[in-house]
């Protein structure tokens, strides 16, 4: 394996890596979101914010209280025409190139979008389906946004009974297609392609647990993913492009919601859900390099209850740079509220 380096940004604490870019980074902080440059992280430029009621802009200056009402960026993106798409907790929006908000329309309930869950395709359209919790198990939408619209589009209904929620949608440059991850019973947990923006779709596995999943990972050969399984062992797989066949990986200990890839290195967050399938209560980052799994960095949830939030560790957009990546915590114990990069040697 790769050896590695991680590291404390002081000057980024308080503030979230929403976009990596080669020479700079996207950031957020509350609602508000800065441009940075990376060689000098201490200069941060205001682009905008989401607009919020007051009494919530005021409560989310409380840490606590942020966690309590998911007061985050979920999703934030850089659109071909200038405009930043972003979600915020169960709100959709842009902001605009001149720095001025606007509400999306199209939607008739709120929805969350789950974190860096939206397929942006090679036309630059944007498809994201809703995550809630349809504990009646009604109908799940997906959607679509073509930049420089006013709101978005139903281009897939999910009929009442067929799954709970959409975990995540993601472009496979390398197929032109789009990948949908639902969850989160046995028989609602499906991986399904579509080559045409959801006229059509095939189901390529699913039916149980070792086919939940959060997010997903390409290269010209497979598609890699790690599980999110409540009740059983979680592992890493790949899938073969040619059959569809999977590999295992390696086990690793508890649910993954977040992937990232840098180069040839896929890197998987173990979040502290404290599930049956998660025998400690860390977080932890893995390495997959190859056929070979590590972890290469672990720090325990915090004191407080999962109504304040799990413990994650997020990553952002972008691509990049192939030597390092960006991380941050929520809810966990030491880390929370800081920037760390991993550098790779």
């Amino acid at each position: 394996m790769s050896d590695y380096d991680i590291s404390e940004l002081k000057d980024l604490k308080n503030f979230s890596v929403e976009i990596d870019l080669e020479d700079s980074l996207i950031l957020s902080k509350r609602n508000s979101l800065y441009f940075s440059e990376k060689k000098n992280l201490k200069v941060k430029k205001k682009l905008g914010e989401f607009k919020l009621p007051f009494w919530k802009k005021y409560l989310i200056h409380s840490t606590l209280l942020q966690r309590l009402l998911r007061g985050f960026f979920y999703n934030v993106i850089m659109l071909d025409n200038g405009d930043i798409f972003v979600t915020f907790d169960q709100s959709i929006g842009l902001i605009k190139k001149n720095g001025k908000f606007e509400q999306l329309k199209g939607f008739d309930r709120p929805f969350r979008v789950l974190r860096n869950a939206i397929a942006k395709n090679s036309d630059g359209n944007l498809y994201f389906g809703e995550y809630l919790s349809n504990s009646d198990r009604g109908i799940v939408r997906v959607f679509s946004y073509k930049p420089g619209s006013s709101s978005a589009d139903i281009v897939h209904t999910f009929e009442s009974g067929s799954i709970r929620h959409i975990h995540g949608i993601y472009f496979d440059k390398y197929s032109d297609s789009l990948w949908c991850v639902t969850g989160d019973n046995c028989k609602e947990c499906k991986f399904i392609k579509t080559h045409d923006g959801f006229k059509t779709i095939d189901i390529v596995g699913g039916g149980d647990e070792t086919w939940r999943a959060v997010s997903l990972l390409f290269n010209r050969e497979y598609i890699y993913y790690a599980m999110d399984a409540e009740f059983i062992q979680n592992k890493i797989y790949r899938i073969s492009r040619d059959n569809y066949v999977r590999t295992e990986l390696g086990i690793i200990d508890g649910p993954v919601y977040y992937s990232l890839k840098r180069g040839d290195k896929y890197f998987f967050q173990v979040t502290s859900e404290l599930c049956p399938s998660q025998k400690d209560k860390n977080a932890s980052l893995w390495q997959v390099e190859g056929n070979s799994v590590s972890k290469i960095w672990s720090e325990k949830k915090d004191v407080f209850p999962l109504v304040f939030m799990p413990g994650t560790i997020h990553f952002p957009y972008g691509k990049g740079s192939n030597n390092e990546i960006y991380f941050n915590c929520v809810g966990v114990s030491k880390s929370s509220k800081k920037t760390f990069r991993l550098q790779l040697n």
